[in-house]
């Protein structure tokens, strides 16, 4: 079943990712998840590198979206401190 789902892209990491690059095919929202991917799972505040990447987004009309399996009061510790829905 799952055999015909294939990603479009494949990054090393969502820093690879330029508003730029979404906005030519015509990508207006990441959909990310939130642990080992748009932060370490044990670095809840994320780093300059992830703030200055969701600035450049939000900068250029790109929203960003944390989806997870996280409990609410999880994700919403993280999404609160940068600006993000989940």
């Amino acid at each position: 079943m799952f055999s015909s789902y294939k990603p479009s892209w494949m990054i090393e990491s969502i820093y690879k990712i330029t508003p730029e690059q979404l906005k030519n095919v015509g990508i207006r929202v990441v959909l990310t998840d939130l642990d080992n991917t748009l932060i370490a799972w044990d670095h809840p505040d994320g780093t300059d590198e992830l703030r200055k990447w969701l600035e450049e987004m939000k900068d250029t009309g790109i929203a960003v979206v944390v989806v997870s399996n996280n409990s609410a009061q999880r994700v919403s510790r993280v999404t609160d401190k940068l600006g993000l829905s989940y």
